[in-house]
């Protein structure tokens, strides 16, 4: 009698069942096959799989690995299940030391300059990438499987990030990760460290295989703390956080017969933030940060599943588990944060270090009783804040009953010294730039600066140019960064405004503006080296927020000063290190205006910092007052100005000319060498 159809077929799965169980079990139940390979970084520094004799043939064996196959038959069904353990870690760490400023070994208050070569090194440590210094494995092997052609499943590896249990800071009021308000300047979001108040760390993770350089992939760096290790294999979470993944490109060759192979190496480039300068401490080399873990699922495609031809087949089940994971470590340099002026006094009876660095500057008022008044101008500098303020002082005498003639003068309290400041309402900013001496003057809304004519109007003046794939807003240098340098509004909130505007899902502009204190500390940058000088109605210092300041007397009181003019030498050459820091880069003191204004800044950069003269000159009955002055370490040349102009309607004619550095000369009679001058 013929057979049906379906008994013939039936016929033949069981045959072929029959034999599958007796080959893979011994014909019998389930038996599970253990085989050892491991990982190598071959010649092109790609992840390689080695097994057999590759395996056994290898001198030194690291990165070793085990699988497991087990074949099993319920009913009809074979079920194969690949078993895999990769446990690792991917570590980023950075060797020497890293300055977020005010360190006590440097200069002072931390500051460097091009003078300072060696120490512009390490402070460039700390804007650098901290980059993997060894990377995470994970590899599989599929030794046992006898499947051929078409029945081999073609497979799918994703890689997924999730924190866990992680050394990043959360929040007390719901447990979730603390996130700094602004992002890094290539788009990361910072995270908080939990035991490293005022610092922040961004990161991303990258990958590499054999099958897919890491060249051709996109870092990723943004990931969402929603992701567990508990529900990162259900489909709502599956696709997202992922480091690495085949499912972008064909799967054709992730097969699991006996001699395919898959490894994945992972990487973390990690950078430090200074987040709150006033809570920076020390940090010794080698402590561990925990940021997270990568967890790799393995699964057939969806396609291999369709197939036709597999329907047919739907007696094989196969599972793939990988019940490692990797770690993902960032081992911290080490951090100098220390600041001079909060050095401990060895003398425990002794009162707080004064804030003030600059002698105070003297002058004499009318004569009152056969004596004439005598005044002073304090600075006290706060390195926090990276400002000063200037204090101004009646100087009362008193008579030594022991001593008749004699006089002292009276001890000043507290209030008699800081009672007075000067008026800063009536600042006007002029700039020497390349096409001349230019005031910069806002519009009547104060949003942005105008009549700002010829080549010198655009944000490369200003060293504004694209950074990190960011190409800023043309308008920067003048709705940003000169009204932040002015200070044309009282307070800075605006500029957290810009900070978060965005264009085209990228920052707007070139870098994060900090914002100053809303008090007294944010109306003049720190004076460390200048002095602070009266003469004939005049008070004049320098300050590194880049500025000369100029104040004029005015009114009965001889302390009533305000500031008139603030004068920037914006062509005066000096050196900065960028991400390259083997070699010193020419820049000028326009060009680096932004750095004073970035939300990092911790007040290591030198301004105008050199000392300075005031002459009182009389002639064709005209009383003038000239002053000429250094840079210090903020430059290489010396500027004069014409202070009794500064009344005039024409704040640019104060400027007299400047002397800067320039050997187009090549060391003719044209050429003017100047180095810093100091003192």
């Amino acid at each position: 009698m013929n057979k049906t159809w379906k008994r013939q077929v039936f016929r033949h799965t069981a045959l072929y069942t029959a034999i599958l169980m007796f080959s893979h079990t011994g014909g019998g139940g389930a038996q599970a096959q253990t085989y050892q390979y491991a990982i190598v970084m071959n010649g092109q520094q790609l992840p390689e799989v080695k097994w057999g004799n590759s395996y056994n043939q290898l001198t030194h064996k690291s990165n070793t690995r085990q699988g497991i196959f087990n074949a099993s038959f319920s009913g009809y069904k074979r079920n194969s299940t690949f078993l895999f353990e990769n446990t690792d870690k991917v570590v980023a760490q950075k060797g020497g030391v890293v300055v977020f400023g005010a360190a006590t070994y440097l200069p002072p208050y931390g500051k460097v300059s091009g003078f300072d070569a060696g120490k512009l090194t390490e402070r460039g440590n700390a804007l650098g990438w901290i980059g993997t210094t060894r990377p995470g494995l994970v590899g599989y092997h599929y030794q046992g499987s006898t499947c051929t052609g078409n029945s081999c499943p073609e497979l799918n590896y994703k890689t997924q990030f999730t924190f866990g249990h992680s050394g990043l800071s959360k929040k007390k009021t719901d447990g979730r990760l603390d996130i700094y308000e602004d992002k890094s300047r290539d788009g990361s979001p910072i995270y908080k460290l939990q035991d490293y108040p005022g610092l922040g760390v961004s990161f991303n993770l990258g990958s590499e295989s054999t099958a897919e350089s890491k060249k051709l992939k996109k870092l990723a760096s943004s990931f969402s703390e929603d992701v567990t290790q508990q529900n990162g294999a259900d489909s709502q979470y599956k696709d997202k956080n992922l480091v690495y993944t085949t499912d972008d490109y064909s799967n054709k060759n992730n097969k699991t017969h006996q001699d395919a192979h898959h490894a994945i190496a992972f990487y973390l480039n990690a950078k430090l933030h200074l987040l709150d300068k006033k809570q920076i401490k020390n940090i010794v080399q080698g402590r561990t940060v925990d940021l997270g873990t990568l967890k790799t699922h393995i699964e057939t495609t969806k396609e291999w599943k369709n197939r036709r031809h597999h329907i047919i087949n739907q007696v094989a089940n196969w599972e793939f588990k990988d019940t490692g994971k990797v770690s993902v470590e960032l081992k911290l340099p080490e951090v100098k944060a220390g600041r001079c002026i909060n050095a401990n006094n060895p003398n425990k009876s002794t009162k707080a270090p004064s804030p003030a660095l600059t002698a105070p500057a003297l002058w004499f008022g009318p004569v009152q009783n056969g004596k004439a008044e005598m005044y002073s101008a304090s600075v006290s500098t706060y390195p926090d804040s990276s400002s000063s303020r200037i204090f101004l002082q009646n100087l009362k005498r008193k008579t030594d009953p022991g001593k008749p003639g004699r006089h002292s003068l009276e001890t000043l309290t507290e209030n008699d010294i800081k009672s007075r400041e000067p008026n800063f309402t009536g600042r006007q900013t002029i700039i020497r730039l390349n096409g001349g001496v230019r005031e910069i003057k806002l519009d009547k809304n104060n949003t942005e600066v105008v009549n700002f004519n010829g080549n010198d109007g655009n944000n490369d003046t200003f060293g504004i140019v694209k950074d990190l794939g960011v190409e800023p807003d043309t308008s920067e240098w003048k709705k940003v960064l000169l009204p932040w340098t002015v200070r044309a509004s009282n307070n800075d909130n605006q500029f957290k405004t810009f900070n978060q505007e965005e264009k085209d899902g990228k920052p707007k502009y070139s870098q994060k503006y900090r914002s100053r204190d809303n008090n007294g500390n944010r109306d003049l940058g720190d004076i460390v080296n200048s002095p602070i000088v009266a003469v004939g109605g005049y008070l004049a210092t320098s300050a590194n927020d880049g500025m000369v300041h100029i104040f004029k007397q005015s009114g009965g009181d001889k302390r009533s000063y305000n500031l008139k003019l603030s004068y920037i030498p914006g062509t005066m050459p000096r050196q900065y290190f960028d991400n390259d820091t083997s070699a010193l880069k020419d820049s000028t003191l326009a060009k680096e205006l932004r750095a004073f204004a970035e939300k990092g800044y911790v007040g290591d950069r030198y301004g105008v910092d050199g000392g300075f003269v005031l002459r009182q000159v009389e002639r064709d009955g005209k009383t003038r007052v000239f002053m000429f002055g250094a840079m210090g370490f903020g430059g290489r040349g010396a500027y004069a100005l014409d202070l009794s102009k500064i009344d005039s309607n024409n704040p640019t004619a104060v400027s007299l000319f400047d002397v800067k550095h320039d050997n187009n000369g090549k060391n003719s009679n044209n050429s003017v060498q100047l180095g810093y001058t100091v003192g």
